[in-house]
């Protein structure tokens, strides 16, 4: 019991350091938290995202590849290992990530976001990208980014009734 207060603890100060863009200290506190609760996906994915945000992408993707092959993750796990794919320019391995992510979380708006988003930049408002946030308006009516991304994705149209 001691232990997973301490982690929840040290957690919450990293989340601290992570808001104040003190990503160093972040990782050194996360990582601590991370060595007394390894299967939480809170602590493992904060982690992630503050290897990211230090722009330590392969750290962060290493960290978080692995994780996502067990139980314990969730699809935030994959949008953070696909965002550090993408850090590190690795384009191809990035999209495997979302395929992958949503396979497992087929359900998960913000894996469908985030997606559409990457499909967006990386090939430049493509069709593909405006399906991708009308199945994650479906799959998760809750995640607003689908309806954001969807209503510029329109706004753009010259077709002003759609």
């Amino acid at each position: 019991m001691a232990s997973a207060q301490d982690a929840s603890q040290l957690h919450e100060t990293g989340v601290r350091y992570l808001q104040q863009s003190d990503y160093g200290n972040a990782i050194i506190v996360l990582k601590k938290a991370m060595e007394l609760a390894p299967t939480d996906k809170e602590i493992v994915n904060d982690l992630g995202l503050a290897y990211f945000m230090a722009g330590q992408y392969k750290s962060g993707y290493d960290l978080l590849a692995p994780f996502a092959e067990t139980k314990y993750c969730d699809d935030r796990t994959y949008v953070i290992a696909a965002l550090c794919q993408r850090g590190g320019k690795n384009i191809k391995e990035a999209e495997t990530v979302y395929q992958i992510g949503l396979q497992n979380f087929p359900k998960s708006g913000a894996l469908y976001c985030d997606y559409g988003e990457f499909l967006q930049i990386t090939r430049g408002g493509t069709d593909e990208c405006i399906k991708l946030w009308e199945k994650g308006i479906l799959s998760d009516p809750a995640y607003p980014g689908n309806y954001y991304n969807a209503s510029r994705y329109y706004g753009q149209l010259d077709n002003n009734l759609w």
